[in-house]
Formats: C-alpha cells, sequence, structure tokens
C-alpha cells in the first residue's frame, strides 16, 4: 500500500511535473463543490438608466443660455419684483416658487416668469406662506392654553417641526425614523428635535386636522360612515361625507377612537353623538345619513341615534351584505379543497416559487380581510387547474397540506364533485363581486346602486352558467342522466346563497333599496327614459330629509329638468352636470346635494382599517391615540 506521501498514481514528484496539463488535474474550490441555491426573480440586478454610448446622436435638449454681462442679478430683482427671485449663495438668480436657477438675460427671465410652472410655483409658494403663518398663529393660542416646553423658541423653527411632522404622518412613517432624516432635513438651516420631543406637537398637529376638517363641514349637510375593527386593536372610526361649495364630493376621518374592549350599541350611539354634535358642531338635522356595516351593535347604535337625528336614512352596507353571500355557499368538497390549497401557498415559500416557475404566474394570494379575496384565489385555480394537478405531482412542496389535496384529487367522486363546486362558485358569483366592488367606490354611487342590484336577480333566474355547463357535459361523457344530476348538484350548492341574498335585499335591505331606486331621479341621463309624473316625485319621501315642501317644489320643476336633461349622454359625469345647471333648476339641485351623501357601503371605513393596519404593526402596539389618529386622520383626509 502506498503512503500518505506518496503520489496515488504510483508517480514521483519529477514525472507528475513532467505529465501533460490533460492528465494532470486543477485544484478544485469549495465553491465548486457546494451545490449553489437558487436565486428568486427579486435577486435580479436592477437595470441603471445611462447615457447614449459614444457616436450615438443625443436627443436635442435645451439650449445653454449664457448671462449677459454688464447685468447684475440684482438688477432682475428690482426690474421683475414680487416673482418670488432671489440671489443664491452661487450669486446666481434664482426662483423660489420653481427651485431652480434662471438666467439673468431679460427674454429668459420673461419667458421663464410667463410659463405655467412657475404661476404653479408661485401659488404653491403662496399657499406654503399662508399656511406658516396660519400654523404660528395657531401655536400662539395653543401655548395660551397649555404652555408646552419649547414656546419660547423662533416661530421659524416651531413652524418647521411642525411641517416636517405633519408629513412624516401623511407619507405613513414612523416617527422614529426622524432622527435618520435628521441630519439631511436641518441643511436648510433650521433645526429640529428628537423624536421625544418631535412627539410633544402631536396633540397640535391632531387638534389642527380635527379644526380643519370642522370648518369645512359647518353649517352643511353631512352623511356618516362609521365601523368598528378588531383587526389591528379594538378601534371605532367615523368618517364624514360633504359636498364642498364646488360641487366635490369629500369624505374625512374625524374620529378615530381606540378602545379597552369592544362597544355596546348605546356606546356607539353616544360617540357618535359626542363627536358629531358636540365637537364638530353639526345639527341635528343636517345629519341625512349614516352608512355602516349590518352588525348587530350597529344596528341597535342606529336605532338609539334616530331619536336624537331625525333625519337620518340609516343604510346598512350592501358590499358587506353581497360579500356574505358566497359565504352561504354549499361546497364543502371546495371549502375543504381551497383551505389546504391556500394554505400551502401561506405557508411555503418553497410552493409559491415553484409555482412561479411553473406557471409563470405569481402565486395566489388571500385576505382574511378583503371582500371576495377567496373567490379571487379559486377564480385563478379554475383556469390554471391542469397546472395545480402538476405541481402536486412535487413531493417536496408542504407535506400536510399537499397530501389533504392529493386525497381529493385521488378520490374520483369527490375531484368530480370538486370540479362542479368549482365551476358552480366561479360562474355564480363572478356577478356578485362585481357588484361588490362597483359598491364599495367613494363617487356618486346611489344613481346606479338599484341597477347594480337588480342585475343580480336577473343573471339568478338566467342561470348562465358555461364552466358548469362545459364540466357537466365532459363528466358526464354523453350520458344525459348523469349530466342532469350533475347540474342539479351544482344547483343544489347556489341554492343556499340565492336565499341568503333574496332574504336580505327583500326585507333587511327593502327600505334601502327603496330609496336607491328614487335616487334614479336624479340622473340626468336616465330620468326621461323613466317617464316620471309629478306622481312618481312622491316616491322621495322615502329619504326623511325630503319634507312635502320639496317635494311640490321639485314637481313644480319636473318639466323643466326633463327638458334640460334631454339627449345627456351616459358618460357624462352627474355631479359635474349638476354643477353646470345648477343656476336653471336650483330646487332639483338643492336636493341633489342631498342624495350625492347617500352611500350603499361602508367601505370608507374599510379603507382606514387598511391604513390602520399597515401604518402600525404588532411593534408598535404602545403608540398612544394622538399619534395613531393623527397618522391615519392625516393620510386618509389628504388621498
Amino acid at each position: 500500500m502506498a503512503s500518505c506521501s506518496e503520489p496515488a498514481s504510483g508517480c514521483s514528484d519529477s514525472e507528475l511535473t513532467d505529465l501533460p496539463n490533460s492528465r494532470r488535474e486543477s485544484p478544485r474550490s469549495l465553491l465548486d463543490v457546494l451545490k449553489c441555491p437558487d436565486p428568486s426573480t427579486l435577486a435580479r440586478k436592477r437595470a441603471i438608466k445611462s447615457k447614449p454610448p459614444v457616436g450615438v446622436k443625443k436627443s436635442k435638449g435645451r439650449a445653454q443660455v449664457s448671462d449677459p454681462k454688464g447685468v447684475l442679478p440684482s438688477d432682475r430683482l428690482k426690474e421683475f419684483p414680487n416673482e418670488c427671485l432671489k440671489i443664491n449663495f452661487s450669486k446666481k438668480l434664482f426662483c423660489e416658487a420653481c427651485r431652480e436657477v434662471v438666467s439673468h438675460k431679460k427674454s429668459s427671465v420673461q419667458t421663464h416668469l410667463k410659463s405655467n410652472k412657475h404661476k404653479k410655483g408661485k401659488d404653491r409658494l403662496q399657499r406654503k406662506v399662508a399656511s406658516e403663518m396660519d400654523i404660528a398663529k395657531a401655536l400662539k393660542l395653543y401655548d395660551q392654553q397649555n404652555h408646552p416646553v419649547g414656546e419660547t423658541l423662533p416661530d421659524s423653527v416651531r413652524v418647521y417641526r411642525i411641517r416636517v411632522l405633519t408629513a412624516m404622518l401623511k407619507s405613513g412613517t414612523a416617527i422614529s425614523k426622524i432622527d435618520h432624516f435628521r441630519e439631511l432635513l436641518e441643511e436648510n438651516a433650521l433645526a429640529l428635535t428628537s423624536t421625544p420631543n418631535m412627539r410633544q406637537l402631536l396633540p397640535f398637529v391632531l387638534g389642527r386636522e380635527s379644526d380643519r376638517v370642522k370648518a369645512a363641514i359647518r353649517g352643511r349637510p353631512i352623511s356618516i360612515i362609521f365601523d368598528g375593527t378588531t383587526h389591528v386593536c379594538e378601534a371605532l372610526v367615523i368618517v364624514v361625507r360633504y359636498l364642498t361649495d364646488e360641487w366635490v364630493i369629500k369624505q374625512d376621518v374625524c374620529r378615530l377612537m381606540l378602545l379597552a374592549k369592544s362597544m355596546t350599541g348605546e356606546e356607539v350611539a353616544r360617540q357618535i353623538n359626542s363627536c358629531i354634535s358636540t365637537e364638530m358642531g353639526i345639527s341635528s338635522d343636517l345629519v341625512i345619513g349614516a352608512m355602516h356595516d349590518r352588525a348587530s351593535v350597529n344596528q341597535v347604535a342606529m336605532r338609539t341615534a334616530k331619536v336624537i337625528y331625525q333625519n337620518i336614512l340609516d343604510i346598512g352596507c350592501f358590499s358587506h351584505t353581497l360579500d356574505r353571500v358566497g359565504e352561504n355557499m354549499k361546497t364543502p368538497i371546495l371549502d375543504e379543497f381551497s383551505k389546504a390549497w391556500i394554505g400551502m401557498f401561506t405557508r411555503s415559500p418553497k410552493t409559491r416559487e415553484r409555482w412561479k416557475s411553473l406557471t409563470g404566474l405569481p402565486p395566489p394570494s388571500y385576505s382574511v380581510t378583503r371582500w371576495w379575496s377567496r373567490y379571487e384565489v379559486l377564480a385563478k385555480l379554475m383556469v390554471t387547474f391542469g397546472d395545480a394537478t402538476t405541481l402536486l405531482e412535487d413531493e417536496d412542496i408542504s407535506p400536510a397540506n399537499a397530501a389533504k389535496l392529493r386525497a381529493i384529487l385521488d378520490d374520483p367522486a369527490k375531484k368530480r364533485k370538486l370540479k362542479i363546486e368549482l365551476a358552480a362558485t366561479v360562474d355564480c358569483m363572478e356577478p356578485f363581486v362585481k357588484a361588490t366592488y362597483n359598491l364599495e367606490g367613494d363617487g356618486f354611487l346611489a344613481l346606479e346602486t338599484y341597477e347594480s342590484v337588480n342585475a343580480l336577480y336577473i343573471a339568478i333566474l338566467s342561470k348562465h352558467w358555461p364552466n358548469v355547463a362545459a364540466m357537466t357535459k365532459k363528466e358526464a361523457n354523453g350520458n344525459s342522466i348523469h349530466e342532469k344530476q350533475l347540474l342539479d348538484y351544482a344547483d343544489t350548492c347556489l341554492k343556499p346563497a340565492y336565499e341568503y341574498f333574496k332574504l336580505k335585499f327583500d326585507q333587511d335591505l327593502k327600505p334601502a333599496m327603496n330609496a336607491f331606486k328614487a335616487a334614479r331621479l336624479f340622473s340626468p341621463s336616465k330620468v326621461n327614459s323613466m317617464h316620471p309624473t309629478p306622481s312618481d316625485i312622491n316616491d322621495l319621501s322615502v329619504f326623511p330629509f325630503f319634507p312635502s315642501s320639496v317635494i311640490e317644489e321639485l314637481k313644480k320643476e319636473l318639466p323643466n329638468y326633463l327638458s334640460v336633461a334631454e339627449d345627456v349622454s351616459s358618460a357624462i359625469d352627474p355631479v359635474a352636470w349638476w354643477r353646470d345647471h345648477e343656476y336653471r333648476l336650483p330646487n332639483w339641485a338643492r336636493a341633489c346635494k342631498y342624495i350625492t351623501l347617500i352611500q350603499p357601503s361602508s367601505a370608507a371605513a374599510e379603507r382606514v382599517f387598511s391604513l390602520l393596519s399597515n401604518s402600525f404593526k404588532d411593534n408598535q402596539e404602545r403608540a398612544l391615540e394622538d399619534y395613531v389618529s393623527a397618522s391615519v386622520m392625516l393620510q386618509y383626509n389628504s388621498r
């Protein structure tokens, strides 16, 4: 046996030296031996924009203008006063409105001052100066009431700190990040302070935003959208909806309250009254609508609130109700399959990466809070069902969930029912999904709500199920009796969902449906096709805020309204149309302002909760209410 010091081939050192390169093994690195992991698609290199190579013709840019000799930038300041011009540190003419250097050649200055960019920048700068003056004035009043630490600092420093804090809150950036930006933000010679001291300014910022909302809705009719959540913490939000003098629909958060435990209906009603009547100073007769989730606590709250707000129209959220239609389907095999399918992608990064490489599509994403999220996953599964079975052939992905899915697919009877249930869900719930999303916006939805819901009744009667028809024919394989049995099974799956829908909209939401049916009279593109008579205008009495005197005025103005609304395109913005015709139809326009405030859903509250969830994670659970409220209000109200 050769010793360890001898070459394995039995050759001497000199002989190894004389061997040709082809027989001599090159040394291998440890990195060559170990397996390299597969990089994610997110690991790709970022494409950096670069200048065109030498020899390639560049685009013709703006010609460089040389400054004239014998004329100083200070001369242009005297020649063009009040134009936001100044001399910068490089002794160049600088436009504060546009934040750029300007040649002090006269023609260049004149061209710059006539530009739209300069005009908009000048307006922005004027608003900024006015805003800073308002902040300084408000700080003086705040000092008189609270005498905070730092009240002796110069106004410019304190105003700057308020503006920085407000910008951080609007962007959803944690206040603790201010320390990281401090060096950069202090470059303009105005000092900030530490994060704890910046937090001391939160009550002022929150109070200022509340005062802005209060001023915006003063003396106007409003509706409220309120709801509670437990997703982040126990919280109650109240959103006010109003119409500005320029006919712009606005929605602002006026209260976000953090709670120790869920409230009773009476407690919710008390908070609504405290916020709207006491804090915001809104007269009870100007509160004309309330949109909310149909949870029992909210319904109790509305019964209590109606004692105070007698003109209020109570609207249970249509979108929430439509979302629950899908939950009432009877699809046991699909429920079991979808639970494991969603769990497999939620818990296994390897499964998500394998799916993406197999299909080229992003992996299914599911959210417990997003309406119809499960349907979206199932609709994608319907299209990629063949890829799903291929994916499950991989033994190395999410073993527990994959085993459950294979057990269903390996059972012919279960697999057949799974396909029928999946096809029935995709076909029959699609109209409900579209209606849910159509009714969750912030626009003038009162004009189209009735048609959206009525279309669902038509869809139920029509039974247009293309995927179910194709699937039953394929599974029956020419057996008509078997095909009918499968169709009957699909109908059995859907029946509980349809019954739930009819129960809610034929009974519980019937008063709201009558209101939205009457609201169609305010659609300028549809009113003539409805051929309304004076007696039809009586249908508007379903709105508590329309007394008989208002309805009589609308009857008198009806012929003029029908004449003006002749041949109005359905593509026109109805709010803009009413704004433009307010002078010709004063009574109808005045009434329309009220109708714009009525919505079929409480989705606005859900959007507030999404901001709350995105902005405050578990590691910020000790954030005080003034911080949370100020951040969410500024983010939502500045959209």
